[in-house]
């Protein structure tokens, strides 16, 4: 399905289009009643974009706090794509949501790789401690 307004190309059945935010028509209902006007009625629905708030908690979780921001990041953030790329969220803040889910992905592998280091650091001290 392409916009009308900017002509990219949509998933069937998204209200609005992903790029512009503009109503999507379809054929049956644009036979069965004019289509509403592209601006105020197509903001109103849609969802404001976190893109500022996922990207802070992105990069919190690689500067900072790993799993407590990491995880919040990558989850909202993948929620967030969804949304944007069906047309129910305002696609505005995009590449902030992009950012901040990656580097919450980032930051969490960060994490698990820095326990698993200090896991086998502390197992071959314990190792040699019994070796002696």
């Amino acid at each position: 399905m392409y916009c009308t307004r900017c002509g990219s190309s949509n998933a069937d059945g998204s209200k609005f289009c992903a790029r512009c935010g503009a109503a999507l028509e379809t054929r049956a209902a644009s036979a069965q009643a004019p289509a509403p006007s592209p601006g105020a009625a197509a903001v109103i629905a849609m969802e404001a974009s976190r893109g500022g708030t996922i990207l802070t908690l992105g990069i919190l979780s690689v500067v900072l706090l790993g799993l407590i921001a990491g995880i919040p990041a990558w989850v909202m953030g993948h929620g967030d794509l969804q949304k944007m790329k069906t047309g129910r969220m305002n696609p505005d803040q995009r590449g902030m949501t992009q950012a901040g889910m990656v580097l919450g992905i980032i930051g969490t592998f960060h994490l698990a790789l820095a326990v698993i280091i200090v896991v086998v650091v502390a197992a071959g001290l314990a190792f040699a401690a019994k070796a002696h």
